[in-house]
């Protein structure tokens, strides 16, 4: 079971991938396979052994809430969609991984084994990007996604993981393998994000790292640590600060599409703003609501393209998921921080970290479907359910080390005297 669900954290990124990849029939891909087959197993595991976690809680229900309007909105403009099997398959993505993850990550090692593994296949889709940009960085204006549509979507999803490898780097108390693999991936994350060169994805990943470094004991150390490795990346050609700094004509072009998309989006939510135009109906309808130009692009902003679709019910919803993973992954941290649990509270600071990156990042690109996303997220609220019997188990380790110690230098007073 945890196998299945390690393999399709392991295959996530790998979209384009020759085998992983390939389709089946219609939008069924391998990927979605082994996703069916650990969901499948999931429910099994659960129906087995009698023991269903909460669906239905206060952690899960801005996620319910957003998923109900998702689904009210496309069959209420089912017969409006060109593509609905699109939508179906990322919903029913979603919800398969959200029962999938709630299900399976039941323990403190099973959540920290998938967020490594998720480290790992973000570091491995990173040697594809890096591969591409040797092959292929001689041809104007080419940045390379690796096995991602995409270099934007591939700069999202790796500032996801980055703070949390980041973080497990600099614990000295992790095992030094940990430590070892953690470095490997991070270099490698850092090397295809500065060779995808994705602006919103810079941005992110410095407002997670600001984010990190405030929130450290050792903020001087982690701020030499962080410039040292993000100052003389950002600072080759290729970089992200560089396409800021000196935009081409390319960019300049995509900046002003981008504009029109948004002015575009704004007059959908004026003539839509309680139902929207639709799930997966901005890029159709854009060439209607932009005729000048006679594009048809997506919002390239998460927040305004799903309120131009969803209208502001599903708009506020989604805000309403990020915000609230955010808080409580903070309550977890502090609480942790309290009892003196650092290893929880490096995890729950990197997932926040890793949310920070997606919600600046998402402003630049439409990602509400990004199956890594809600993996972070589900991820959030199972470290807030473990949480407590974590602290509980820390606490009572603790004092029994304690108590033992006691004893130990008791004996050896009597000893000695």
């Amino acid at each position: 079971m945890m196998f299945l669900y390690y393999w399709l954290i392991a295959i996530m990124p790998l979209e384009l991938h020759d085998i992983w990849g390939r389709q089946l029939f219609g939008n069924f891909t391998i990927t979605k396979l082994v996703g069916a087959l650990a969901f499948l197993s999931a429910l099994g595991c659960a129906a087995w052994k009698g023991r269903w976690p909460k669906i239905i809680a206060a952690d899960t229900a801005p996620f319910l809430v957003f998923i109900a309007i998702v689904l009210g909105n496309y069959f209420f403009h089912m017969s409006d969609l060109e593509h609905p099997q699109t939508v179906d398959s990322h919903v029913l993505s979603i919800i398969a991984l959200f029962f999938t993850v709630l299900i399976l990550v039941s323990t403190p090692a099973r959540l920290h084994w998938s967020l490594l593994v998720a480290i790992g296949a973000i570091a491995f889709v990173s040697m594809h990007t890096i591969r591409q940009w040797q092959l292929y960085h001689g041809l104007r204006g080419f940045r390379p996604g690796g096995m991602l549509a995409d270099s934007n979507y591939y700069a999202m999803a790796a500032g996801l993981f980055i703070p949390l490898a980041f973080l497990l780097v600099v614990n000295s108390r992790r095992p030094r393998w940990e430590r070892l693999f953690c470095m490997g991936c991070l270099v490698l994350a850092l090397l295809g994000t500065t060779f995808a060169a994705s602006r919103g994805g810079f941005l992110g990943l410095c407002a997670a790292f600001l984010f990190v470094i405030w929130n450290s004991r050792r903020r001087a150390r982690n701020l030499v640590i962080c410039s040292l490795l993000l100052i003389p990346l950002s600072l080759l050609p290729m970089s992200p600060l560089r396409r800021l700094q000196n935009p081409s004509d390319l960019d300049d072009g995509a900046k002003e599409v981008r504009l029109i998309a948004w002015k575009a989006a704004w007059k959908m939510i004026q003539d839509h703003p309680i139902t929207g135009v639709g799930l997966n109906s901005f890029k159709p309808l854009m060439p209607q609501y932009a005729p000048e130009k006679n594009i048809a692009i997506l919002a390239h902003n998460t927040y305004i393209e799903l309120t131009a679709e969803l209208g502001f019910p599903g708009g506020l919803a989604f805000l309403a998921v990020v915000v609230t993973s955010f808080y409580r992954l903070d309550k977890v941290r502090r609480r942790a921080i309290r009892h003196g649990c650092s290893q929880l509270a490096i995890t729950a600071l990197g997932i926040e970290a890793g949310m920070i990156s997606f919600a600046v990042s998402a402003m630049f690109l439409t990602a509400w479907w990004d199956k890594h996303v809600w993996l972070l997220i589900f991820s959030g609220i199972c470290l807030e359910r473990l949480s407590r019997p974590w602290l509980a188990q820390f606490v009572k380790r603790t004092r029994g080390l304690s108590k033992a110690r006691a004893t130990a230098t008791g004996q050896t007073t009597l000893v000695q005297a």
